[in-house]
C-alpha cells in the first residue's frame, strides 16, 4: 500500500476500471454515498429527493445500512439533480450547519477513504468517528491549510488544497505505511499508529451537532475499502477519475 502510484485517466482509465464500482473491491466495503444513485438520496417520507429538496437520509450503498441521516430540517444539506461537479449530481451543504450522521459502528485497519466534492471551504470534507467520547477527524482541512489525513494521533499532509472546480482525494488507514494523496498531487505516506481506526460512526459536513467546522461545498461521493490489495487502489482511482472527469 506504500510507494508512488500512476493512475491512468481519460480513454485509459475507462480501460484500466473497466466495469469496476466501489462494489468490486476484493476486501468489502465499509461504506458507500454516492449522489448520483438518485435512489439513495432520500427527502421527508424516504422517497428519492428532487432538485434542492432537504435531504433526510443519504443511504449506504456497502450493504451494511450505515445510513447517514438528520431529522433537524434547518441542519439538512440541499440535493442538486444537476449541475455540480462534472454536471453531475450532489449533496449541498451550506458551511453554516448542515450536516448528516451515521448510527455508531467501528472499523479497524486497514481501509481506504476516498472522497469527491466540488468546492473549498476552510473546513473541507470533514469525516469523524468518536473515540473516548471526543469526536476525531478521518480527513479533514484544518483552518483551510494543506492536511487532508488527519487521524486521531497522527498528521500526514498532502501539501495542497482541494481546488474549486473539483477534487478527490483519499486516506489510505494502514499502520506505518499510511497515505495521502489529492488531485493534482503526488501521494504523501506516513504513519498513523496501530489503533487508530473508526469508533463511534461518522460524521458528514460538522464534526459535530451541525455546527463546529462546518463544510460549504457539494459531497458527490465517499465510500470506504476494508484492506484494498493494489489493484482495488488503482482501479478505485481510475473509476473516480472516470465517472467525475478529474486528473489525478
Amino acid at each position: 500500500m506504500s510507494g508512488v502510484l500512476s493512475v491512468l485517466v481519460g480513454d485509459n482509465a475507462a480501460a484500466a476500471g473497466g466495469s469496476w464500482t466501489p462494489a468490486s473491491a476484493s476486501g468489502g466495503l465499509s461504506f458507500w454515498f454516492d449522489a448520483t444513485d438518485n435512489s439513495t438520496v432520500l427527502k421527508t417520507g424516504l422517497v428519492p429527493a428532487g432538485s434542492t429538496d432537504s435531504v433526510v437520509q443519504w443511504s449506504d450503498k456497502s450493504g451494511n445500512a450505515r445510513d447517514l441521516t438528520e431529522a433537524t430540517v434547518g441542519k439538512q444539506p440541499k440535493y442538486k439533480t444537476s449541475g455540480s461537479l462534472n454536471s453531475l449530481q450532489g449533496v449541498a451543504f451550506d458551511s453554516v450547519d448542515d450536516y448528516l450522521q451515521s448510527t455508531s459502528f467501528s472499523q479497524a485497519q486497514s481501509f481506504m477513504i476516498v472522497c469527491v466534492q466540488k468546492g473549498v471551504d476552510v473546513y473541507y470534507s470533514i469525516y469523524c468517528g468518536s473515540v473516548g467520547g471526543s469526536v476525531r477527524p478521518l480527513l479533514q482541512g484544518d483552518d483551510g491549510n494543506s492536511k487532508i489525513l488527519k487521524m486521531y494521533n497522527g498528521t500526514i499532509s498532502s501539501g495542497a488544497a482541494p481546488s474549486s472546480s473539483g477534487s478527490a482525494f483519499y486516506g489510505v488507514f494502514n499502520n506505518t505505511t499510511s497515505a495521502t494523496r489529492i488531485t493534482g498531487q503526488s501521494e504523501v505516506t506516513g504513519s498513523i499508529g496501530t489503533t487508530n481506526g473508526i469508533s463511534g460512526g461518522i460524521f458528514m459536513g460538522s464534526s459535530a451537532g451541525g455546527n463546529v467546522e462546518a463544510l460549504g461545498c457539494d459531497m458527490n461521493e465517499l465510500f470506504c475499502m476494508i484492506s484494498p490489495s493494489g489493484t482495488d487502489k488503482t482501479n478505485a482511482l481510475s473509476y473516480v477519475a472516470t465517472k467525475w472527469g478529474l486528473t489525478w
